[in-house]
């Protein structure tokens, strides 16, 4: 059946459901944001292998973004998933090189909307450029199935963690809940998305160069 026709909030409704065709189509409507976010930090990471990571906390973050927001927020999709992304890559360079308070700010403010008060977005700049990969969706649909496949094969412990920290829990609250120690849950989460990133890359799911 054909889903082409659905918004935002049907598509994710469907990809809550196991529906790989929503999510493929999702992923269309959104990769040119992803490609953005991934490039423009380019020239701010120490070497490719550091790019790669961003990249798979980026893709993680999209499953994370479309099995977390809820209908009844105050903003669309599309809002709360640019939050993520900004989120996601503000704490990976803040752990990767330990940047922090203005420093930090300073890094995440290369990827604002082009004007905060409204208007032109970075996604409307780019989404006139013919140059995309062609591969490019295909490589981010295949690595979001991965993702699935991955987390099946976690042990219990760790699938609840991950259940917990993908439904938005922070670390302090998932520790209350299990009854483990927050570091316990820090490392954990560390240790699951670096075996998710290998896993993935294992299976060929590489971050395409810069044409």
């Amino acid at each position: 059946m054909s889903h082409c026709h659905q918004n935002d909030n049907e598509l994710l409704y469907l990809i809550r459901q196991g529906d790989e065709e929503a999510l493929s189509l999702l992923i269309d409507a959104y990769k040119r944001i992803i490609r953005a976010y991934v490039h423009g930090y380019s020239c701010k990471v120490k070497t490719s292998c550091d790019l790669e990571d961003l990249y798979q906390e980026c893709i993680i973050a999209l499953y994370k973004a479309a099995n977390t927001y809820k209908e009844t927020m105050d903003c669309k999709f599309s809002s709360y998933y640019r939050v993520v992304m900004e989120r996601t890559c503000y704490n990976y360079l803040r752990s990767a090189y330990n940047l922090k308070n203005r420093a930090n700010q300073s890094l995440l403010s290369l990827d604002q909307y082009v004007c905060e008060q409204g208007g032109l977005l970075i996604g409307d700049i780019i989404a006139c450029d013919p140059c995309i990969e062609p591969t490019w969706a295909f490589e981010i649909k295949q690595q979001m199935v991965s993702i699935r496949r991955c987390v099946k094969n976690m042990g219990e412990k760790e699938q609840k963690i991950f259940t917990l920290w993908e439904q938005d829990y922070s670390y302090k609250e998932i520790s209350r809940i299990l009854s483990e120690a927050e570091k316990t849950i820090d490392n954990t989460m560390y240790r699951l998305k670096k075996d998710l990133r290998i896993q993935m890359m294992s299976a060929g799911y590489k971050l395409p160069s810069k044409k």
